[in-house]
């Protein structure tokens, strides 16, 4: 990554309240995500795009964090038809990433979490898992985190440059190698 690179990281960590999540100009205000998957508003995506608007003159670069909170509370609820609803916001903020690093060399799309909540399995209702109308069931572990290990996906510029098993405290260090921050 060169001095005008940019850095899009898409991150699901847990918060504990917020009242609003972005505030990026007097007339782009985005509530709660409760508020927008009531009224079907992508509010993820809108955030980014608005986010990546603003910040993309920027002579020097940006890194730009994009948060799915949500996606670790639905994991502590243990409710697995809302968590793929916050997941469906994620993937939706990722393409607006990923669409924003095809057109802007020199930029480097990052997704991960920092740690999986619930211990979600997807079972099958019968002993015949190969037959689809047998249906499958949620199954959890847990309320709280568990030990399983997170993906790391990694597209753009430097993607090439990380890559295999690491603490999450590394990647951090890796990023910074990338942007030649100390």
């Amino acid at each position: 990554l060169k001095k005008q690179s940019s850095l899009i990281i898409l991150y699901h960590i847990s918060v504990k309240k917020a009242s609003i999540l972005g505030n990026l100009e007097a007339t782009f205000i985005i509530f709660l995500p409760s508020f927008c998957r009531v009224h079907s508003f992508p509010y993820l995506a809108a955030a980014t795009r608005e986010a990546l608007r603003l910040l993309e003159d920027n002579d020097k670069g940006f890194v730009l964090m994009v948060e799915g909170s949500l996606i670790d509370g639905m994991g502590h609820a243990n409710d697995a038809i809302a968590q793929q609803g916050e997941m469906r916001d994620f993937m939706e903020a990722m393409e607006v990433a990923v669409e924003y690093a095809n057109n802007t060399p020199g930029t480097l799309v990052v997704v991960t979490g920092d740690h999986e909540t619930g211990g979600l399995s997807i079972v099958s209702c019968d002993a015949n898992f190969c037959l689809s109308e047998q249906g499958v069931e949620y199954r959890w572990t847990t309320g709280g985190h568990s030990g399983t290990m997170l993906p790391i996906y990694l597209y753009g510029c430097g993607a090439e440059q990380i890559n295999g098993i690491m603490e999450n405290s590394e990647l951090g260090a890796k990023l910074k190698g990338l942007l030649s921050l100390r």
